[in-house]
């Protein structure tokens, strides 16, 4: 069971990570090269604090105080990184690395539901990273916890 969550977890993160370059593309009205791997090297740098999130909590000290908060900036700026990416190329149809930003009043149009439902797959896919952090590090654990305890095991006399 574990590994099917690994696995739908991992495809999770690899969308979330394209909807956040798409979305920092977006808000740097992305139209060269240059703008477009400085998307990538964003969402990269976002999506590994995100997936971080296991051992940066597990650990004292100065440096790690600095790494959670770049955490807690990490998922605002993925948050609004998704939110931009769906809003312009679900909810408004743009097409896809097109360099126009967003008008917030063509956003007034489409039905509640269908933003809210927006919403929802947006907090979803940009927790992902962190549901696969800890999933990871659970199964890493519970492995050694198996290990540890075929060692101490006696035979039966």
């Amino acid at each position: 069971m574990k590994g099917i969550l690994l696995v739908a977890f991992g495809v999770l993160v690899l969308l979330d990570f394209f909807l956040v370059i798409v979305g920092i593309g977006i808000i740097l009205t992305a139209d060269s090269t240059l703008t477009y791997l400085i998307s990538i090297a964003i969402a990269l740098i976002l999506t590994c604090l995100r997936l971080s999130m296991e051992p940066l909590f597990r650990r004292e000290g100065a440096l790690y105080r600095c790494l959670q908060g770049a955490f807690a900036i990490s998922i605002l700026v993925a948050f609004f990184a998704i939110g931009n990416a769906l809003v312009a190329h679900v909810l408004l149809k743009h097409p896809l690395f097109s360099p126009r930003p967003l008008n917030f009043d063509e956003v007034a149009e489409p039905k509640m539901q269908f933003k809210v439902l927006l919403m929802l797959v947006g907090l979803f896919l940009g927790i992902s990273p962190m549901f696969l952090s800890y999933l990871i590090h659970e199964y890493i654990s519970n492995e050694e916890e198996e290990m540890e305890d075929s060692k101490t095991v006696k035979p039966k006399r």
